[in-house]
């Protein structure tokens, strides 16, 4: 679900504390207008891209907001202050996104520790199917361990395989 904005685009920047307009342009496949929308996915909640409004299978153009203005850029719609000003306010927001999210990913960790401590498993009730391939904090460090194992156990081996080494060769020298 999203929802579309008008024909210009207005992002506002953190740093500068001002809107800075993104021109909508013309899709470069098919030349229809490309319209703003929000996404209200729980994967990426509030992301704002840009889409081709041709209703056709033949043009897919979309972009994130990032790398539309980055498009805008290359093909020189945006040039000089108003460049630098649109990629700034693109990543202050694509920041203050991927924080939320992660805060929001961390709140939803600590949930299930809790839930988890009662003998109900940690990852229940979950919004979306691309969050099933997602591992807890627990999992991780349990893996980077069971890493840092192996590798101790891979340096013991290769220890072990030049004190191997160095003794045949003392014993090929002594004969």
């Amino acid at each position: 679900m999203s929802s579309a904005r008008s024909s210009r685009s207005g992002v506002r920047s953190g740093l500068r504390g001002r809107s800075v307009e993104v021109p909508l342009v013309g899709c470069p496949d098919c030349g229809e207008p490309v319209k703003c929308y929000r996404s209200s996915t729980n994967e990426h909640d509030g992301w704002v891209f840009y889409k081709c409004t041709h209703d056709n299978v033949t043009c897919d153009f979309w972009r994130w907001e990032m790398e539309y203005v980055q498009h805008l850029v290359e093909t020189r719609v945006l040039v000089g202050n108003a460049a630098v000003d649109a990629i700034g306010a693109a990543e202050d927001r694509r920041e203050d996104l991927e924080r939320k999210r992660t805060e929001w990913m961390a709140g939803r960790n600590l949930a299930g520790r809790a839930l988890a401590g009662r003998g109900i498993a940690g990852r229940v009730n979950f919004d979306s199917p691309s969050e099933k391939n997602l591992a807890t904090k627990q999992q991780v460090a349990m893996l980077l361990g069971l890493g840092r194992e192996i590798l101790l156990v891979l340096k013991l081996l290769m220890a072990s395989v030049v004190v191997l080494c160095v003794l045949s060769f003392i014993f090929i020298m002594k004969k």
